[in-house]
């Protein structure tokens, strides 16, 4: 079976998960060199399919007149040494930012074995070549994608996921995928219509997906308020929709579930 490795930096340190399933207690939590993120919002986060480097997305907590407002760092998951740094006063280069410590997203990704680094924000994505020189985050990456919105990226890095919503009494809700390269060539993977009543909020998510994006699990709802309860939740694969039984009939009570993987 596959060993699995999960980072994460909280507000004063860094943490790797180790999973190995069939050995011994089967994981092993290890606390990282990685200095105290305190000062900055962490907009994203990616390790490396090596599990060597982790490449943190951030925002200064306080900016200085000047100073960047978006910031790329890799640092070296064995000793927690600084290797690259990109920035750039693009304020648009990570979307809506959240300027609280913590890890905001999980949409950043590497990609072509590890030389590269995926860089979704809300429509548009850049891919940053992380062997080339330079340290400006803008010219140091190319636009691959300004055409559609973005939810997920898939672990392999070739497919971007979203949703829509369309209509008004008659809502369409659709999950979309498109490769990152020919972002034109947009395929609908599900999509369920239904009525909606007058006060509606209506809510498709992804929760999860296959390295490739072929098989996401899925939350969707159509009622009254911001909120609808009684959510449909359940695995799309080959256009089809499974649901999955819970151990509630009310599944999520504010209809938005979360999901870590």
């Amino acid at each position: 079976m596959r060993r699995t490795r999960s980072a994460w930096p909280g507000s004063r340190s860094s943490d790797l998960l180790r999973i190995t399933p069939g050995t011994g207690p089967g994981y092993q939590l290890t606390r990282l060199r990685i200095p105290d993120m305190s000062t900055y919002g962490v907009q994203d986060i990616a390790l490396s399919d090596s599990g060597a480097e982790l490449a943190l997305a951030l925002v200064p907590t306080h900016r200085q007149a000047g100073g960047p407002f978006g910031i790329l760092r890799i640092y070296s998951v064995t000793t927690g040494k600084l290797l690259r740094t990109w920035s750039t006063n693009d304020t648009n280069v990570w979307g809506p930012v959240i300027t609280v410590p913590g890890s905001q997203s999980n949409l950043m990704s590497w990609a072509e074995n590890d030389r590269a680094l995926v860089l979704p924000a809300m429509s548009t994505v850049r891919l940053l070549n992380v062997t080339a020189p330079g340290d400006n985050l803008i010219a140091g990456s190319r636009l691959i994608s300004s055409a559609n919105p973005v939810t997920m990226i898939t672990e392999d890095g070739k497919t971007a996921l979203s949703t829509t919503v369309t209509g008004t009494i008659r809502r369409t809700l659709r999950w979309l995928a498109y490769p990152l390269s020919a972002p034109g060539k947009t395929s609908v993977r599900y999509q369920v219509a239904v009525t909606a009543p007058k006060s509606d909020g209506s809510l498709a998510a992804i929760l999860w997906a296959s390295p490739s994006g072929s098989t996401m699990i899925v939350d969707w709802a159509v009622g009254p308020g911001p909120t609808p309860s009684g959510s449909h939740f359940g695995v799309v694969s080959n256009g089809k929709f499974t649901p999955l039984r819970m151990a509630s009939a009310s599944y999520f009570p504010n209809g938005w579930p979360t999901m870590a993987w």
